[in-house]
């Protein structure tokens, strides 16, 4: 079930565009959920990359991050167009070094694509504890993929710039 806290965000946040959408919606997705990060990625053409925005509820600021897809759980989700893992994600994947080095215990991520159905990118809700609302979590993440997919493909990757949102 999605928060009414995360259907009003959405319902305003057709008003917001560019960087301005994601510094508005980020902050209060991560807190609404109890997100400890909140990751939004460009799949980069014709590469096994991901460059990378990354919400950081604790510090509360955007991170750049770009990353291989090769063993990690996002790999899964541009395959799979969605992947979870409550708990023990970081044990799971040990080639992926962030995730341990990030503390890193639950892992949601669901994918967007172009018009054309080719995987573009990825949102990732990434906690410290496990996951206790994967529900909750999954639905808020789908509600935003299409307009994210849509800001991310009106403004490249430039939207991912962790400058924009000093």
């Amino acid at each position: 079930m999605i928060p009414e806290s995360i259907k009003e965000l959405h319902g305003k946040s057709k008003f917001f565009f560019g960087s301005q959408f994601l510094k508005e919606t980020l902050p209060r997705i991560s807190e609404d959920l109890d997100i400890d990060f909140l990751l939004i990625g460009k799949l980069i053409s014709n590469s096994t990359q991901i460059q990378s925005l990354v919400y950081s509820k604790n510090d509360d600021k955007f991170l750049p991050l770009k990353y291989d897809l090769h063993a990690t759980p996002c790999e899964l989700t541009t395959r799979d167009n969605f992947c979870c893992y409550e708990s023990s994600v970081a044990k799971l994947f040990p080639e992926d070094y962030l995730l341990e080095e990030m503390q890193i215990e639950g892992y949601i991520g669901i994918s967007f694509a172009s018009s054309l159905d080719k995987i573009k990118g990825v949102i990732v809700a990434l906690t410290h504890n496990p996951i206790n609302n994967t529900n909750s979590i999954t639905e808020s993440l789908k509600l935003f993929q299409n307009k994210i997919a849509e800001e991310i493909k009106k403004e490249g990757v430039k939207i991912l710039n962790p400058e924009y949102y000093q």
